[in-house]
C-alpha cells in the first residue's frame, strides 16, 4: 500500500505553488526606496517563508528596480534645476538603459528555456504612481515618460509570462504640486515541480556544452 501511496506523494510536493513577491515603493519624503523581494512555498494553502536565493534572474531585479527608481527619482531632481529639453533628453536616456538591461537580460544563455520551463504565471501585478512637477508643462512631458516606461515593463511581462488577471497600472499626475510617489507589487508563481525540472534541464545542458567542448578541442 506504502509503494502505491509514495508516488502520489511526491506528486503532490511536486505540485506546491512557490510564489515569487516583489514590492517596491519610493515615498515622497524620503531619498531612499524600499524593496523587499522574498520567496515562500505555499504548503496546502500555508505559505512558509524563506530567504530568496541570490541568483541571476533575482539579481536583475534588483539592478532592474535601481534602473527604474533612478529614473523616477532624477527628473524629480532635474526639473526644476534644468531646462524642459535637458529634462527630456535625460528621461530618454534613463529609458534606454532599462531597455538594454532587460534586453541584456532576454539573450543571456538557456534563458529563454528556463522562462518557458519555469512556467511562470502572475497573480497580481498593481503599479501606481503619483506626481507633479509643479508646472504643467514638465507635468505634460513626464506622464508621457512614466506611461513609457510602464508601457516597456508591462509589455516585456506579457511577452515572458503572459499577463493575464491581475494587472492595475495607474499614473496620477499633479499639475500644480511637486509631488512623487510610486509604489509597484507583484506576485508571480509557479511550482515546486517546474522549479526541478528547470534544474535538471541546466544540468544537462551545461553537461552537453562541456561534452562539446571537449571533443571539439579533442579533435584539433
Amino acid at each position: 500500500m506504502l509503494i502505491f501511496l509514495f508516488p502520489v506523494f511526491i506528486f503532490i510536493i511536486l505540485y506546491f505553488p512557490v510564489s515569487l513577491k516583489i514590492e517596491y515603493q519610493r515615498k515622497e519624503e524620503g531619498d531612499g526606496f524600499n524593496l523587499d523581494l522574498y520567496t515562500y512555498l505555499e504548503v496546502f494553502g500555508f505559505p512558509v517563508q524563506f530567504p530568496y536565493l541570490k541568483n541571476r534572474i533575482l539579481l536583475f531585479l534588483l539592478e532592474l528596480i535601481s534602473e527604474i527608481d533612478y529614473f523616477f527619482i532624477s527628473f524629480r531632481k532635474n526639473e526644476i534645476e534644468n531646462e524642459l529639453e535637458e529634462m527630456i533628453k535625460l528621461n530618454n536616456r534613463q529609458i534606454e538603459k532599462i531597455k538594454k538591461a532587460i534586453s541584456f537580460f532576454r539573450n543571456r544563455k538557456f534563458m529563454g528555456i528556463i522562462i518557458r520551463s519555469l512556467r511562470i504565471k502572475c497573480l497580481k501585478f498593481y503599479w501606481e504612481t503619483s506626481y507633479g512637477a509643479a508646472d504643467p508643462a514638465c507635468t505634460a512631458v513626464l506622464y508621457g515618460f512614466i506611461w513609457a516606461l510602464k508601457g516597456i515593463i508591462i509589455r516585456t511581462c506579457d511577452e515572458l509570462l503572459g499577463l493575464k488577471r491581475g494587472v492595475e497600472v495607474s499614473v496620477n499626475p499633479d499639475f500644480y504640486k511637486l509631488k512623487l510617489t510610486t509604489r509597484f507589487t507583484g506576485i508571480f508563481v509557479t511550482r515546486l515541480g517546474n522549479i526541478i525540472i528547470t534544474i535538471l534541464i541546466i544540468i544537462l545542458l551545461k553537461i552537453k556544452t562541456t561534452v562539446t567542448l571537449t571533443g571539439f578541442f579533442s579533435l584539433k
